[in-house]
């Protein structure tokens, strides 16, 4: 796979050739930023201390990856802040992690597709009206920490491919549409 996104060799050279650590850090990016877009949005406009430091450790995890351009954007945006250094951020966030999760995959890393937790229905079926009153509620932080814990469940295929679509309106910011999508699950399980 021919990578744009992330320079796996600086990476692997910067864990010192050590390709299980380069994975696990791999694996772990993945993990705690594949949503990132979304809370850095609210972050900004709620808490700038805490916007600042997740900036700053994601700068430093995609040091971490070899991931230069992004290391780059957001050394950027801890020098000056604008809206459209934000979104760049944002967007080379969504591709990088889009391209590790593929490589990740190709490769085997992270967690199987067998691996995945089993939840209730009554525990699903809660966590998207947590999700519902988190979007109606104008709490997008709210709705991303429900959503994250569906996406590491094994969820029904329906269910799957709807909080990706929930997933990627909510880092779009697109709360109206997400809520949307929650009503027709709401309408056709009840």
């Amino acid at each position: 796979m021919s990578l744009v996104h992330l320079d796996k060799q600086l990476g692997l050279s910067i864990m010192g050739g050590n390709e299980d650590l380069y994975n696990k850090f791999l694996s772990d990016f993945i993990v705690s930023n594949k949503n990132k877009s979304s809370e850095l949005m609210c972050l900004y406009e709620e808490d700038l201390s805490a916007f600042k430091r997740e900036i700053h450790t994601i700068k430093g995890q995609a040091g971490n990856i070899g991931a230069q351009n992004l290391q780059r954007l957001a050394q950027e945006l801890e020098e000056s802040f604008s809206s459209q250094k934000l979104n760049d951020l944002c967007e080379e966030l969504a591709l990088l992690c889009n391209e590790s999760y593929c490589v990740s995959i190709e490769e085997g890393v992270g967690r199987k597709a067998g691996q995945q937790k089993i939840m209730s229905a009554d525990k699903i079926n809660e966590l998207f009206k947590n999700i519902e009153f988190a979007l109606s509620s104008g709490k997008p932080l709210l709705a991303r920490k429900s959503i994250t814990q569906l996406v590491d469940i094994k969820l029904h295929q329906k269910d799957q491919k709807l909080v990706e679509e929930i997933s990627i309106l909510v880092s779009q910011y697109q709360m109206k549409s997400a809520y949307d999508l929650v009503q027709i699950r709401k309408s056709n399980y009840y």
